[in-house]
């Protein structure tokens, strides 16, 4: 009997530190893939790389999508900027850090490259062929950056799966997960591809007049003055226009994702397809609502209404971290370990989140770079949540232990913070480039939640973790 619970015991520890490794190894991966895509964009950007290399390239493909589509329609410009060389670094950046032979990854990354060069060909045709009509903005601006990104994705997680080693699954294996990431992504995607045309729907817009009255009815309930003609919002902190914009969001799809996915009964998906309407237009009245608060913490409501999907997933990923400490239950405790953890992260972010983004833009500043366009404030606000909301998941997670790696984590962001705005800003200035500011409000929730789970030495769940090392009991 005894020789059976030791066997049990030894069994869990093994668990334990087998975890360790895997979950290394996919920080390591992302770390990686990132240092090779950075390094990988840095060499793109070089004089005599653009001039001997990415020059000639583009011209290559101007005349293959003239050869097989024909002339363009009216005179565009193909310039640098049109020679997906960014997709490019990440492709292959992922495909080099990918821990397998280097025959394949330099198979894997060529392939890639062929890949994108052929659909960054027919990017061109198509632009061409559409020069001058209204289909043009839509197609440059949110269609084919769709598709190249989906595309890349869509190769590189294919190549990763053949060239990678084949594992056995059991029932508690990552495949939920891993169906719900690829169900995401293949959302968000479409999404994104699909806007230009359901954001110009009547539908939306009448839905947005309605919207604006609707708030004017529950402010009025609070005895907050405002008013509404069509699709304008007045209150005393002025007048905003309610667009499809404010009604829709990519997390739309991140939540048709994980009901479709997840495994659950089908009363209960079919439950939350139901209150799928109610919920999402319940939360784009309580973001419109945000309009009429005072400015107290910061210097415009409207900075709080962009930022309100990226405040709600943060709530939501400090209650799974709570959980996640519980061993994915959730009980009374649970939801006050939550509760204190968010509101330990957000009296941080109002203490002390003002100097310390003064302290990002000051050594931003010192490193000579430009400041990057930054039209909702995203960027502004990013230095101060990532602190916050790495400090609530920790809290919400681990507690008070670990200080030393607490301290670690808070510094990586930092470090993390000043290369991204020092890299954002030689893009505008050099490529033009300005990132789309779902992306950066997607970084600005991923990044905390990886830091933590990079410092996590081992264990599937934060009980685990905060048990130590398991117990051998002598015979």
């Amino acid at each position: 009997m005894h020789n059976g619970s030791q066997n049990r015991v030894s069994g869990e520890g093994n668990r334990l530190t087998d975890a360790a490794p895997g979950r290394h190894a996919g920080v390591r991966f992302v770390l990686t893939a990132g240092a090779w895509s950075l390094a990988l964009f840095g060499v793109l950007k070089l004089a005599v790389v653009e001039q001997q290399l990415l020059v000639p390239l583009i011209g290559l493909q101007r005349n293959l999508a003239i050869w097989g589509g024909g002339a363009p329609r009216a005179p565009i410009y193909v310039t640098l900027a049109c020679s997906a060389a960014d997709v490019i670094a990440l492709a292959v950046g992922a495909t080099l850090a990918f821990p397998v032979a280097w025959r394949r990854r330099l198979l894997g990354a060529t392939g890639g490259i062929v890949v994108i060069l052929v659909l960054n060909t027919l990017r061109i045709a198509t632009l061409g062929r559409v020069a001058g009509t209204a289909l043009f903005a839509p197609l440059h601006v949110h269609v084919w950056p769709a598709i190249l990104l989906l595309a890349t994705v869509g190769y590189v997680g294919a190549w990763m799966w053949l060239a990678g080693p084949r594992r056995t699954r059991g029932p508690g294996g990552p495949a939920p997960l891993r169906r719900f990431a690829v169900a995401a992504f293949a959302g968000v995607g479409l999404y994104a591809a699909l806007a230009p045309w359901f954001l110009t729907s009547r539908l939306l817009w009448d839905a947005s007049a309605w919207m604006a009255h609707g708030a004017v009815a529950v402010l009025g309930a609070f005895g907050v003055e405002a008013t509404a003609t069509a699709i304008m919002l007045a209150t005393r902190q002025g007048a905003y226009m309610v667009t499809p914009e404010c009604l829709v969001t990519p997390v739309m799809a991140v939540y048709l994702a994980g009901v479709l996915t997840w495994p659950t009964s089908w009363g209960r998906r079919a439950l939350a397809l139901l209150a799928f309407g109610p919920l999402f237009a319940g939360l784009a009245l309580a973001r419109l609502l945000t309009v009429a608060l005072p400015p107290l913490l910061l210097d415009s409501p409207l900075v709080l209404t962009h930022a309100f999907y990226q405040l709600l997933l943060a709530s939501l990923a400090v209650g799974l971290a709570a959980a996640w400490r519980d061993g994915g239950t959730w009980q009374g405790s649970t939801a006050r370990r939550a509760l204190g953890a968010g509101l330990a992260g957000l009296g941080l972010i109002i203490v002390a989140g003002g100097t310390y983004g003064r302290a990002m833009a000051t050594a931003t500043g010192a490193l000579g770079v430009a400041t990057p366009p930054d039209p909702q404030g995203a960027l502004a606000l990013l230095p101060q949540y990532q602190i916050g909301l790495f400090v609530a998941l920790w809290l919400a997670a681990l507690g008070l232990s670990g200080g030393r790696r607490l301290a670690l984590g808070i510094v990586l962001l930092g470090a993390s913070q000043v290369a991204l705005l020092a890299l954002l800003g030689e893009l505008s200035v050099r490529a033009d480039l300005v990132p789309p500011v779902t992306l950066v409000r997607a970084w600005a929730v991923a990044l905390p939640a990886l830091v933590l789970w990079g410092l996590t030495r081992r264990g599937a769940t934060g009980a685990a973790l905060l048990a130590g090392p398991p117990v051998q009991h002598a015979q």
